[in-house]
């Protein structure tokens, strides 16, 4: 057992034999990966590398799975991927845009629906941090229109040649990713409808994940790293840093170029003293302040109806969150779901995951899909997070566990 585990990928190259002759070389992967892995046992992580031919598909789910099975409760898990980026057709619906994203193996694509299945795995309070510097693009259009940007003068500093000339970029060429695809369909397409619908409100841990740029942009390749990770490394200053998670995000987006924005997302449960931690931190530390008190004007944070039928419209919420105060809400069929247990989408809902990430209105209406699977129960358990922050959830976030006479809040569901 280990209270911190290190997973450290890097692939300079793929395998042409399962790519229709495509070789995806690149340069900065493998000491992307070398680089992390020293941050990681510098700070007492159990590490595992994997390089190149050693990448597989199966050998990284492996090491996951291993992973959920080692870790001490409460522990941390530190992933890193250096490789290229890739997307397919969505064939189980839980894709908005009709796309999975996927790490470009060794010997085959490893869908986020795979991922998303392994995150599940891990028990609650453990920690994963996730840092992707690879592209979520396939298109030759992209491609070309990266090429000419990056050969702008503005952009020279950002994208600098390589020794072998051209900018690379961490992206799988669509005619490859296509024919990649049509070759493997039947079993891509097993293994989404294997992983079943992507469900956040499953996964009991916390998924903290930042990417080299978003789904729609490309990752720089270097001769010595990544530019997502060599700006990562050069901000982690050897340790010398000093902020949370998302300051450190935002650190490094400042010294990037606007054709490259890392993104900053969180799945699973909420754990907000995990975000208020420096990046990389082994041990788990709680926050002191995470019970709101009710606002200075006597008013309970939020109030539902007593009653609803199952036949009516969803039920409206009032909330108070405080003077520059943003919220977010729980629902959940039964109290002890709002510490984890076995969550699905007909017993737990948080706004968070499929609604604006913070909220500041007065009025809050549960959204007619949730309410169409969760009135099936007979009553509904409430309470709100609150931050001041209105785009994450700030250190001194906190959460109203308020009760009546009865207990927490609940809305009784009539026939």
């Amino acid at each position: 057992m280990s209270n911190a585990i290190s997973i450290n990928v890097g692939l300079n190259g793929v395998d042409p034999n399962a790519y229709n002759g495509w070789d995806g070389a690149l340069a900065g992967c493998v000491n992307d990966a070398l680089a992390m892995q020293k941050i990681a046992d510098g700070l007492g992580y159990v590490s595992t590398l994997i390089l190149n031919a050693e990448a597989t598909a199966d050998r990284i789910i492996s090491e996951i799975g291993q992973a959920a099975w080692n870790l001490d409760e409460g522990g941390i898990v530190l992933i890193t991927f250096s490789g290229h980026g890739g997307q397919m057709p969505d064939v189980n619906g839980d894709e908005a845009d009709g796309k999975d994203e996927t790490w470009v193996c060794y010997d085959r694509q490893l869908i986020d629906d795979e991922l998303c299945n392994l995150w599940s795995q891990f028990s609650t309070g453990a920690r994963l941090f996730v840092l992707s510097d690879s592209c979520h693009s396939g298109t030759v259009t992209r491609n070309r229109e990266y090429a000419a940007v990056v050969g702008s003068d503005a952009f020279a500093k950002h994208y600098p040649r390589t020794r072998s000339g051209p900018v690379r970029f961490r992206g799988m060429p669509a005619e490859v990713a296509a024919a990649n695809y049509e070759e493997n369909k039947s079993q891509y397409n097993a293994l989404q409808f294997a992983s079943g619908s992507r469900t956040r409100a499953m996964m009991n841990a916390t998924i903290l994940l930042i990417s080299g740029c978003q789904d729609n942009q490309l990752s720089n390749d270097g001769d010595n790293n990544g530019l997502f990770t060599g700006t990562l490394l050069t901000v982690w200053n050897d340790g010398g840093f000093s902020g949370n998670y998302r300051a450190f995000q935002q650190a490094i987006v400042d010294q990037m170029p606007s054709t490259q924005t890392p993104n900053y997302s969180v799945i699973g449960t909420p754990n907000l003293d995990f975000e208020a931690q420096s990046p990389f931190t082994v041990n788990a530390v709680r926050s002191t302040v995470n019970h709101a008190s009710p606002p200075s004007n006597g008013k309970r944070p939020i109030e539902g109806p007593a009653t609803v039928a199952r036949s009516t419209m969803p039920p409206a919420f009032m909330v108070n969150p405080g003077v520059g105060r943003y919220y977010g809400v729980e629902v959940a069929a039964a109290p002890a779901l709002f510490d984890g247990g076995e969550r699905t989408d007909d017993n737990y809902y948080g706004s968070w995951w499929k609604d604006s990430p913070l909220m500041s209105g007065s009025i809050y209406i549960l959204p007619a899909p949730v309410w169409g699977r969760m009135r099936r129960a007979n009553q509904l358990y409430y309470r709100i997070w609150m931050s001041s922050s209105p785009t994450t959830w700030s250190i001194d976030s906190q959460v109203s566990n308020q009760s009546t006479d009865s207990g927490i809040p609940t809305i009784q569901i009539t026939d």
